[in-house]
C-alpha cells in the first residue's frame, strides 16, 4: 500500500488484507517517515498467511525511502 497515512480507514484496510489474504506472499507498505512507529504495529497482527512477508518502506519529506523492513 503506497501513501498508508495511519488514517483509521487506512488501517482497517490494511488490517483486514493482513487477516484475510490467506495466499498473500508480499505485502508493501510504504509511508511517511513520520509515522513509522504507527506502521510498526502493523508488523505484530495476526496474518491470514503463514507466508505473508510485511515490507515497511518509509519516505522522507523529499519521496526517496529511507528504510526498509521486512518481517
Amino acid at each position: 500500500m503506497r501513501g498508508f497515512t495511519g488514517k483509521e480507514q487506512d488501517v482497517k484496510f490494511v488490517k483486514h488484507l493482513i487477516a484475510q489474504a490467506f495466499v498473500m506472499k508480499k505485502m508493501y507498505v510504504i509511508c511517511d517517515s513520520t509515522i513509522v512507529d504507527e506502521a510498526k504495529d502493523l508488523l505484530s497482527l495476526p496474518r491470514g498467511s503463514n507466508n505473508l512477508a510485511i515490507l515497511l518502506e518509509s519516505k522522507n519529506k523529499n519521496g526517496h525511502i529511507d528504510d526498509s523492513k521486512q518481517l
